[in-house]
């Protein structure tokens, strides 16, 4: 009995080591699919959007890092300070570090990152109240220019309608660049036909392709597209030149701001750095400043349903639950 006990314990440790170990030895972006994949087989793991520190659990507001965490214990060189921050988005910010010990009129003098550019141009179209909701939204748009939030989390966020939600999303749709904080680049591509059959006469059909012939064209499969909308090749075509010249199917590779039309050389980075390291104050007599980005932006938790579940249910469902929750 022994025996099988301990074989078990030591079937259940190698199977979390090697978890363990594929899970390390993957970077934020590969992390963070892994995570958004679990999240949508295992009901049992939820994500709680409310931005904590990862050490000391203080509540953060949006692109906050933890002030406490981050605050160095020592000014020797060679004592470095090293704090997780949630995730959050980056945008080729150069050499500028956002933390206490710059101040924001500092760092917007050299720049501007999409959710502030984007916000700027809707504070006279939403009141108070939908900025701060607009604010959260833009603050989930990836590099892409998506938000891959469902609304229904956002609205279940801040207990207001998810209409509401919709209507704020809408309005930032269509921001510049146009199309930012759509869901898919069709959506995209949408907000961005309809905005120019506001001047111009837009062709049903490449409104069709946009919709439901993305994939096809983006294979330059012609002849497939001419034969699921019942349109010659040559239109097809003329479709495939439109849409490259007039739309952007990922609105924030598009041109927008200080960003994309450089006014001074700012330094390459990684769109979604691991880690951050700067010298606090830009000072090379004071420690060096690690934040280690964690994959996602809020906590990972286990479902409170799915455990009061497992209380009631009978031992068969219990076991299965258990798997779930073990996972």
């Amino acid at each position: 009995m022994y025996q099988r006990q301990f074989q078990k314990l030591q079937q259940q440790t190698t199977a979390h080591l090697a978890q363990t170990m594929t899970l390390l030895s993957m970077n934020n972006g590969e992390l963070s699919q892994e995570i958004e994949k679990v999240l949508n087989e295992n009901p049992a793991l939820e994500m709680d959007l409310e931005r904590r520190c990862p050490h000391c659990k203080r509540l953060l507001i949006p692109e906050q890092i933890c002030p406490v965490c981050s605050n160095p214990k020592s000014t020797k060189v060679d004592e470095s300070i090293v704090f997780l921050s949630p995730s959050r988005d980056f945008y080729n910010q150069g050499d500028q570090y956002r933390d206490e010990y710059l101040s924001r009129e500092e760092i917007s003098a050299n720049y501007e990152n999409l959710a502030e550019y984007v916000l700027k141009q809707l504070v006279f179209d939403l009141e108070q109240e939908d900025r701060k909701i607009a604010a959260f939204l833009l603050n989930l748009v990836d590099e892409d220019g998506f938000i891959r939030e469902e609304d229904i989390s956002t609205a279940q966020y801040f207990h207001v309608p998810i209409t509401r939600i919709q209507k704020i999303r809408n309005i930032i749709k269509r921001a510049d660049p146009i199309g930012v904080g759509s869901f898919t680049p069709e959506e995209a591509l949408a907000t961005q036909l309809e905005i120019l059959g506001e001047t111009q006469d837009i062709p049903r059909y490449i409104k069709y392709i946009v919709s439901e012939g993305l994939d096809l064209l983006s294979k330059k499969n012609y002849e497939a597209i001419s034969r699921k909308f019942s349109i010659s090749e040559d239109l097809v075509k003329k479709a495939a030149d439109f849409i490259s010249k007039n739309l952007n199917p990922f609105p924030a590779r598009a041109y927008w701001g200080s960003v994309r039309n450089p006014t001074a050389d700012i330094p390459s980075v990684y769109i979604n750095p691991d880690v951050i390291i700067q010298l606090l104050n830009n000072d090379p007599d004071l420690p060096l400043i690690v934040e280690v980005i964690l994959p996602y932006p809020g906590t990972l938790k286990i479902n409170a349903i799915y455990k009061q579940a497992i209380q009631q249910a009978n031992a068969e469902k219990k076991n299965d639950l258990k798997t779930d929750i073990n996972s």
